[in-house]
Order: structure tokens, then C-alpha cells, then sequence
């Protein structure tokens, strides 16, 4: 059984060879790795090609774009020149385990998967822990249990660490959506509706390595918002389409966290337009919102965005932040100024 390995690249020549290492370390023997280049700038190609050549072991393909597309068009083409029974997706600056492949196809030897996931590590600049795995070891062999237990956040939506049978993603065309921020949510709802089988390894074999990001924090959240503004009507259409469309309180849950997310980023003034359009894309009824807001306060002062009108919602929050900006200056600007005075 052959194992494809993806690794898309951009600009990573300090941070590829830490990646590059765990993979010809791997002890499984058969192993394709396709090595993606995105029209890095500076010398990613030359440290991979060297790489390569260094180490004859396993079959490599190294593919250029003809532009610079995006983590998606990487693993897409990556998808399309793999030959591999499974496919294995991995960031060019992280790393896996060197018995990663081995364990992960050990439930194989007895039994056909759609997919094998371990858990992963974090290290570096750890902000979280989302990425730990919650499931229960052991096999899924049920495609309503997975549904529920990704629309609960049980499954981490990231591609990497989750050994996928090719002819699964090939036949119902599990590709990557270009051209967006946060591609992977889309990608993983739609794995996770099409599987029918799982089995779970409760041991690390992935350590994603946190750095700190160079993207300012408003252009990232105006994107993140155009970008789901874009999937949500993809998501609906999947799920519209899927054998578990009439699970309710899964598919609520799983928008709840979309939505509740997505909503407080929208508290601009020039950020109306995108908020008064995710309001329209939200498939929760209010009455949903209601009987859950009466159960629960927190709950009603979380989604009190969700019931109350748009305009009335967007000054309160005006208001709000004038109130905590007002709070910043009395508190904390003074003891500023008073040390600058100091000093001099």
C-alpha cells in the first residue's frame, strides 16, 4: 500500500528542512512524496531539490504552479499528479513523527478506512490547544457519529495528520476551495460528510510548530469574514445534499460556533454590509435562538446579535467599544505617560 505525502511550499527555506527531515526519516517503506511549489521568491525550490537528491529512498515529485495560487491550488495539484493508495497532507513547517506513516497504516493491515487520524503536539508559540483530538480511540464505522462529532468540534478541521483514502477524495471531489482564508472548514465539513469509516490513534504523530503571524489583525478578520461569506452558501449546499440534512441539532451546533465566531468580528462601521450578509446566510431559525437563549443567559448575551436588528446591533456595539476605549485611556494610558515623565 503506497502512501502519498502533499506538502505544499511558499517562502519557507529556514523552516522546510525541519519538514523535510521527518519525512525521509519515516520506517514506513512505501512512501510517494510531492513537494508543491507555489512560486516561492526566495530559496525554497533550491533547499527542496537539494533535499531530494540527498535522499534517493522514496519516489519525489516536485511540481511548480505557473502562479502564485494559494496553500489550496497546492494541494490540488498535489491530489492530481499523486498515485497513492492514501493521502497524507502535511505543512511545509511542521513535522511528523519518524514512525508517523507506520502506525497510521497499522489499522489498515486488518481493515479498509476512509480515513486514519492521530493526535498531534503543538510546540513554539502555543496560543491554544485546539488541535487535540477527542474522540475515543478506536474504529468509527457509523457516517452519522462522525457528522455529529465534527459539528461538535470533536474533529479538528485541519487537512494535515489524517491519512485519506485517495479514491474517496477523488470520487467526490474533495478539493480545496482557492482563493480563500480558512479553505480547510469547507474542505473538512465535506470529508466528513462523504466518509463512511474511521479509525482513531490517540498517539502524537504530528507536531505542528506555531509561529507568530505577519498578518494584521483587521485585515485578517475582514477576510476571514468575506471568506466564509463565500463557504457558508457551499456549506449549506453540502450538508442540503448529504444523507444527515435532517439532523437539526447537529447542524445548528455546528453554525452556532461558525456564526458566533464570525458575528463579533462584524462590529465596524464599515464592516455593516458584511455583517447584515452573514445574518442572511444563517440557516438557524430564531426561533431556535430563542428557546436556546431562554435556557441559558450567557447564551442570550452571546446571540443577542442573532435576535435583535441589524442597525440596533451595530450601535450598541459602537457603544461598547467607545466605553472600553474610554476605559483604556483613564487606566491605562496614565500610568504610560507617568513612567515616559519618569524616565526623563
Amino acid at each position: 500500500m503506497k502512501v502519498s505525502i502533499i506538502v505544499p511550499f511558499y517562502n519557507v527555506e529556514n523552516e522546510i528542512g525541519t519538514c523535510l527531515d521527518s519525512i525521509f526519516e519515516q520506517t514506513y517503506p512505501s512512501i510517494e512524496v510531492i513537494l508543491v511549489n507555489d512560486c516561492s521568491t526566495d530559496n525554497s525550490l533550491k533547499v527542496v531539490e537539494r533535499y531530494c537528491a540527498a535522499h534517493p529512498r522514496f519516489e519525489t515529485i516536485i511540481k511548480t504552479l505557473e502562479r502564485n495560487s494559494g496553500a489550496s491550488a497546492a494541494r490540488n495539484a498535489g491530489i492530481n499528479c499523486s498515485t497513492g493508495d492514501y493521502l497524507f497532507f502535511l505543512d511545509s513547517d511542521d513535522a511528523i513523527s519518524p514512525t508517523c506513516i507506520e502506525h497510521l497504516t497499522r489499522p489498515l493491515e486488518q481493515k479498509s478506512y476512509d480515513v486514519v487520524i492521530g493526535d498531534m503536539v503543538e510546540t513554539g508559540r502555543v496560543l491554544s490547544t485546539k488541535w487535540k483530538l477527542k474522540l475515543r480511540e478506536g474504529e468509527w464505522n457509523n457516517g452519522q457519529s462522525i457528522f455529529s462529532e465534527h459539528c461538535h468540534q470533536q474533529i479538528y478541521v485541519n487537512p494535515f495528520n489524517k491519512l485519506c483514502r485517495r479514491d474517496v477524495i477523488v470520487d467526490n471531489q474533495l478539493f480545496f476551495l482557492e482563493g480563500v482564508i480558512h479553505e480547510d472548514v469547507l474542505w473538512s465539513l465535506r470529508l466528513c460528510l462523504s466518509i463512511k469509516s474511521m479509525y482513531v490513534l490517540k498517539e502524537v504523530t504530528y507536531n505542528h510548530i506555531c509561529r507568530p503571524s505577519s498578518v494584521s489583525g483587521k485585515e485578517l478578520w475582514i477576510e476571514e469574514v468575506n471568506a466564509y461569506i463565500r463557504m457558508i452558501p457551499l456549506m449549506r449546499k453540502a450538508i442540503a445534499q448529504s444523507p444527515y440534512k435532517d439532523d437539526k441539532a447537529d447542524i445548528y451546533s455546528y453554525f452556532d460556533d461558525i456564526f458566533f465566531r464570525r458575528y463579533k468580528l462584524c462590529f465596524m462601521d464599515s464592516w455593516k454590509n458584511e455583517y447584515s450578509t452573514l445574518r442572511d446566510l444563517d440557516p438557524r431559525p430564531v426561533s431556535w435562538m430563542m428557546k436556546n437563549c431562554m435556557k441559558s443567559l450567557m447564551y442570550m448575551k452571546a446571540h443577542a446579535h442573532c435576535l435583535l436588528p441589524t442597525k440596533l446591533v451595530t450601535s450598541l456595539m459602537m457603544k461598547l467599544l467607545a466605553h472600553r476605549f474610554d476605559e483604556y485611556r483613564t487606566k491605562v494610558s496614565p500610568h504610560r505617560f507617568k513612567k515616559v515623565e519618569n524616565s526623563d
